[in-house]
């Protein structure tokens, strides 16, 4: 959202941030990768002692609960073992930095909770008694419906409830939060609800919103002071147990149709599972689905719109469509020369005879989590891929916001054997589409692993200096997260001896980085597994000769194409490759095969084809899966996507 508004908000207007006390630590920690003086932000903390906040369109108050759950509540004990846990690793040997930074808390942690009313609506106009009175028909008026008083020609002084009615009152809704039922006692006796009860002085809530587990919804003491509010009060529950719901359409219909060009290397994605509801919950309650919206005015359509909820898609009826549209088979075994029109593009003479079918390995693989650069969109997501080693271990390279929900969506309930088996983040450099989504990720490892072993190892993660401090500012301000921290440049060359343990823990052979011609911090990678397969990944660079090197005779190279062949001063000024560059670092790696990623969101389905793709290119689109095998079919599937996104694209306009 932060870098949403810097971009958008050319103004430079202030924008006011309200919150808990830690808000300003945590949009602090954000300096390690966001410009501040190119934001204007200004930091407003709720505690206890705020009465409330009011502006032109809404009064709202905080309810402010201790959160006693929370882990920054670890004790000294419980903190010191942690710390010697993570210290150790398989191999017996320890790295540098690789514990829990415990540093003393300076706010307590908190759980807001809010009360909310809008603003009053203005009475409606009392046209006869106006009359009456005299008052013309002018701006006199509009004074008085705002709520002033007037003096007419003649000397009459004429008051807003001598000819407008009484203002009806906003509504009020609540957001609470409680997430487990320790803190239930705690919430139920705040005071401040007490306003809001039947027959109390304030308005009854029109709508509460529970953010809470079904085990607090379910609570009999819970539930005992949610009837106070009175039958009329709707309740939502909002929580990840019981409420699911399919994607957007028109992202999830794109993705259907890629599934049928090849079902093997664009895979179903999984359906949330949601716990069936034991106890009957009443008339007024009801479960959220996704993009479930509620108006409050005007008071014709008050209440729950469901015209943007989603039915599951008719995956058959996509099918026939598509099929309809062209002949799939046909487009799939079409001469590649026919791919692009030869006249415009001319292909490169490289044959697909010099691409070998063990690029991968036997069991390795290649999920893409995310393609898109700068923000995630309706298509692709941001920068995010998962790298399966061999059967048991796996590594992410970058950690792009959202990177654990992509997770969930790709493997549904396998997703606990893929977390137990990830060893390894590497985050190549510290702009948020890279990293944002790495503390998820790092909390839901380890709640994995703590399930099945107590003895809880932390995951490495590997990236720059900078990435160690924000975790550890985030760690101190606001929840305990773990990690063994190498840095990126330990690996510029392999003399250093915390090289042998990462190439143990991953099982290979070698890993070497590059500075990356980029911002300060970045890297490329480029490592070799004990099978003998190779893989470069570029990160975000502009041509880069050095990476070039690392990357030499790779199997695999994963390199950035976020621009276009006509925009190449636009990828010098934000120092990235376009499509033909990323090729030619392909063909000077001599890499056996290149796959193109980080595409601009100015192309969210397709980026513009490039006058050097070639039958060892292929493009990145959001759970693309390939192995040994799937991999060099990337190329046939081209011009039958082409196809598929001008239809779209055509069926839009």
């Amino acid at each position: 959202l932060a870098l949403t508004i810097k971009e958008e908000n050319e103004s430079k207007t202030s924008i006011n941030l309200w919150g808990p006390p830690s808000l300003e630590a945590y949009i602090n920690a954000t300096r390690f990768y966001i410009f501040h003086q190119q934001l204007n932000f200004k930091h407003f903390a709720f505690d206890k002692n705020t009465p409330y906040f009011q502006d032109e369109n809404i009064t709202l108050w905080p309810v402010i609960v201790d959160d006693i759950n929370s882990s920054l509540y670890e004790t000294h004990k419980d903190s010191e073992s942690s710390t010697n846990r993570n210290k150790k690793m398989k191999t017996g040997q320890q790295v540098p930095n690789s514990f829990v930074y415990n540093y003393e808390n300076p706010q307590k942690p908190t759980i807001i909770n809010y009360i909310c009313q809008l603003s009053p609506l203005p009475g409606k106009f009392l046209n006869d008694k106006a009359e009456a009175l005299g008052v013309p028909n002018n701006k006199l008026r509009k004074l008085l419906i705002m709520g002033q008083t007037i003096t007419l020609k003649n000397g009459t002084v004429v008051r807003p409830e001598d000819c407008v009615g009484s203002p009806e009152p906003g509504m009020v809704f609540m957001i609470i939060h409680c997430p487990t039922p320790k803190h239930i006692s705690q919430l139920i006796n705040c005071n401040r609800f007490e306003s809001f009860f039947v027959n109390a002085e304030k308005k009854q809530p029109d709508l509460i919103v529970h953010i809470c587990p079904m085990n607090v919804v379910e609570n009999s003491s819970y539930i005992e002071w949610t009837n106070k509010f009175g039958q009329n009060t709707k309740h939502l529950i909002l929580n990840s147990e019981v409420c699911g719901g399919p994607a957007p359409a028109a992202s999830e219909e794109s993705y259907h149709k890629l599934h049928t060009l090849n079902s093997k290397i664009f895979p179903l994605l999984k359906d949330k599972d949601v716990k069936p509801i034991v106890k009957k919950i009443p008339h007024n309650w009801r479960i959220s689905d996704t993009l479930l919206s509620y108006h409050f005015r005007p008071r014709s359509i008050m209440g729950y719109d469901r015209s943007k909820v989603r039915d599951k898609l008719n995956i058959s009826s996509i099918t026939r469509k598509l099929n309809n549209t062209f002949d799939i088979e046909k487009a799939l075994q079409t001469n590649d020369q026919d791919i692009l029109k030869p006249e415009d593009h001319p292909l490169s003479t490289i044959s697909s005879s010099s691409v070998q079918c063990n690029l991968i390995g036997k069991h390795g693989e290649i999920v893409f989590l995310g393609t898109g650069s700068c923000y995630p969109s309706k298509y692709r997501n941001v920068s995010s891929i998962l790298l399966r080693l061999n059967k048991e271990k796996c590594m992410l390279l970058d950690c792009g916001e959202g990177t654990y929900g992509q997770l969930y969506r790709h493997y549904g309930n396998e997703l606990t054997d893929i977390l137990r088996q990830l060893k390894c983040i590497f985050i190549s450099h510290m702009h948020a589409d890279h990293h944002q989504g790495i503390v998820e990720v790092l909390l839901e490892h380890k709640r994995v692993m703590q399930d099945i072993n107590e003895s809880y190892s932390p995951l490495c993660v590997i990236g720059p200096r900078t990435l160690h401090k924000f975790l550890n500012e985030y760690n101190s301000y606001f929840e305990r997260i773990q990690w063994r921290f190498l840095l990126a440049s330990e690996f510029l060359n392999e003399l250093s001896p915390f090289s042998e343990i990462v190439k143990t823990e991953l099982d290979i052979t070698s890993m070497k980085t590059v500075y990356a011609d980029h911002c300060k911090g970045a890297f490329c990678v480029a490592l070799t597994h004990d099978e003998g397969w190779k893989l470069a990944y570029s990160g975000d660079t502009q041509p880069s000769l050095k990476f070039v090197e690392i990357g030499k005779g790779a199997d695999i190279l994963i390199h950035e194409a976020t621009f276009e062949d006509d925009l190449v001063s636009e990828a010098r000024s934000r120092r990235h490759s376009t499509t033909s560059e990323a090729i030619d670092i392909g063909l000077k790696m001599n890499a056996k095969f290149t796959i193109l990623t980080h595409f601009s969101q100015r192309y969210p389905k397709i980026p513009k084809f490039s006058q050097k793709y070639n039958d060892r290119t292929g493009i990145a689109y959001d759970h693309m899966t390939v192995n040994s095998e799937s991999v060099t079919l990337l190329p046939q599937l081209l011009k039958p996507l082409n196809a598929i996104f001008k239809e779209e694209d055509e069926t839009d306009e």
